[in-house]
């Protein structure tokens, strides 16, 4: 992450929305992107997401479209802020935090 990825703006969702999303019609318009390490997955995520660790962000980043709105979640919020801000930086223009991570979702 650059020094201006830092200072990056990045809008927050609540994980009552992204439940709402993940599970409604509206999820064709979203993309819900996992930032945590894969054991972490594998022990619980929103279905659906798709996984990219953080520290494989910058490499795999192609792999994300940029036609929908991506939402960003790990464990307690903090790697998918960074995730987030990254995005940006890397030229996203629809990227949304979820805030508290999965751990809001209670899992």
């Amino acid at each position: 992450m650059g020094l201006l990825d830092i200072f990056r703006r990045v809008e927050g969702i609540g994980a009552a929305e992204v439940a709402e999303i993940a599970t409604g019609k509206g999820k064709k318009g979203y993309l819900l992107l996992d930032v945590r390490q894969p054991r972490e997955h594998e022990d619980g995520h929103i279905k659906g997401s798709r996984l990219i660790p953080l520290p494989e962000l910058s490499m795999r980043a192609h792999e994300l479209p940029r036609d929908k709105t991506i939402i960003v979640y790990c464990r307690s919020g903090a790697r998918s802020l960074w995730a987030a801000k990254k995005l940006k930086g890397m030229g996203f223009q629809n990227v949304l935090n979820m805030r508290g991570g999965i751990m809001a979702l209670g899992r």
